[in-house]
């Protein structure tokens, strides 16, 4: 057998074997103890990128989908998108070869010397051979990048969202609040007129006049406590879904209904879905950023081993540009370049990824840890406060009969007007509690929302290889580096 045919074949070999080489960290995603599995059809009516649409509100859905247009933090969300979406592409560009020409020309000439033309063009390339996947694991480590922005960017949409529903359902419930209390001062000042013509017919005291007035002043002034809440949530809600400073200033935000007429979701299931880790933005983010940490780490260990270019070239000179093409050079050459010293750089390097990917399995593991007591605290809290709500409304309607009654009875002399005052005062504070009860069960209802992902859907399950990011990361802390190049 001819030993040059041999060692070819062995050369392809190790060429081959050299070139399926990956250094990325082989770690798996750290096992979680999750709680039972709980089927996501039982919460199918939070499964709606437009969740919002539970509350059948005309006016939220049109805030919130100029919130999705115009909100500027979720503008800049999405700008950092497209930069890791542009990143991505230059290391993928940058992993092709890389061809370029040159076109050049040159007159020369002078006293009693002849006049000399010098033409030339060229063409060149250059490409390096990925033996050790450095080119293939910075290409996982930008898309897993790209991946984690595009979950920020949900996170953001998510949290913007949220807020927008909280926001409009608190000026619905400063408006009810207003309301009632307007139609208190109202009421007072009505008594306050009755009490002024019996006073001047020496038929009442001042004492009863002045407990009046004072009892409607302090109604007031909680009115225009009131009143700035509601501007100031007013102007957060413009913020929120991109108004300029003139809008936010001049234009008032609509209202559809008030906010007893807002539909609430009934009780639901106690128990967390464990298939919330399928739809979390937040957590598929720390996911992500696990994988890249780990495609780095085999960034960094391709670099303590030779990497290999090769490059040829072209070049035409002439005389004359119509002899330009009729001759010239070519070269072509393969350039191996490896470390030889470098003060432990790479080592170090590898150390600090290393340290960085058992940073992040620890942020994955809290993140984890983060949704599920959300999401068990939203739907303790929306069943809770159901209970809270049926009681602040038979409240209500016990306090209301009472001033009715404490009324008649003042009439017949048969309770003081301090008595009458601490009545009506209990059933504006009950009727007020009411509304902040109701406004807590909407706010709920948008946590529950929230914590379960948003209706957002990914295309992988946790702990499954993201069909766009191929980096392996492992769950122990990667061995000495040294040891492994060993082997």
């Amino acid at each position: 057998m001819n030993i040059n045919f041999v060692l070819k074949k062995i050369f392809i070999l190790l060429f081959l074997l050299a070139a399926g080489c990956n250094f990325a960290a082989k770690n798996k995603l750290p096992e979680t103890d999750l709680p039972n599995q709980y089927k996501i059809e039982d919460y199918s009516v939070f499964d709606n990128e437009k969740w919002w649409e539970i509350f059948e509100d005309p006016t939220l859905n049109m805030l919130e989908e100029t919130a999705l247009e115009y909100n500027k933090n979720l503008v800049i969300a999405f700008e950092r998108v497209n930069m890791a979406r542009a990143e991505a592409g230059i290391i993928s560009a940058n992993s092709m070869p890389q061809i370029g020409f040159n076109v050049g020309g040159m007159r020369s000439g002078g006293y009693r010397v002849r006049t000399n033309n010098r033409f030339s063009a060229g063409v060149g390339a250059s490409y390096e051979i990925d033996l050790w996947g450095r080119q293939r694991n910075l290409q996982a480590a930008m898309k897993a990048r790209l991946l984690s922005r595009e979950a920020q960017k949900d996170v953001v949409r998510l949290t913007i969202t949220a807020d927008v529903a909280k926001t409009y359902f608190t000026i619905l419930a400063y408006d009810s609040i207003l309301a009632k209390i307007d139609a208190a001062i109202k009421d007072k000042d009505d008594n306050i007129a009755l009490h002024k013509s019996k006073f001047l017919k020496n038929a009442s005291t001042e004492l009863s006049l002045r407990r009046l007035e004072a009892e409607k002043d302090n109604m007031k002034a909680i009115y225009l406590e009131y009143r700035i809440a509601l501007s100031a949530n007013e102007t957060a809600l413009s913020t929120l879904i991109g108004g300029s400073a003139r809008e936010i200033i001049e234009e008032s935000i609509p209202r559809e209904r008030p906010l007893e007429k807002m539909a609430v979701v009934e009780k639901m299931l106690s128990q967390v879905p464990s298939s919330i880790l399928h739809n979390r933005p937040d957590i598929r983010v720390a996911e992500m950023d696990l994988y890249e940490a780990g495609a780095n780490i085999g960034v960094i260990r391709a670099g303590f081993f030779p990497s290999i270019s090769l490059t040829t070239a072209t070049v035409l000179v002439s005389e004359s540009m119509k002899r330009l093409f009729s001759g010239g050079t070519w070269n072509f050459a393969g350039i191996i370049t490896g470390p030889i010293f470098q003060g432990g750089r790479n080592r170090f390097k590898l150390e600090e990824l290393q340290a960085q990917q058992r940073i992040l399995v620890s942020t994955y593991e809290l993140t984890v840890q983060k949704a599920f007591k959300e999401t068990y605290d939203a739907i303790t809290s929306n069943n809770i406060n159901h209970e809270i709500l049926a009681t602040r409304e038979r409240e209500v309607v016990t306090l209301n009969r009472s001033v009715t009654l404490a009324r008649k009875s003042y009439l017949s002399k048969k309770i003081t007007l301090t008595d009458l005052l601490e009545i009506q005062r209990r059933a504006l504070d009950a009727d007020i509690d009411l509304s902040l009860t109701l406004r807590n069960q909407l706010y709920f209802i948008v946590d529950i929302c929230k914590t379960l992902g948003g209706g957002l859907r990914y295309d992988h399950a946790p702990g499954e290889e993201p069909s766009d990011a191929k980096p392996e990361v492992e769950k122990e802390p990667a061995e000495d580096t040294d040891k492994e190049i060993k082997k």
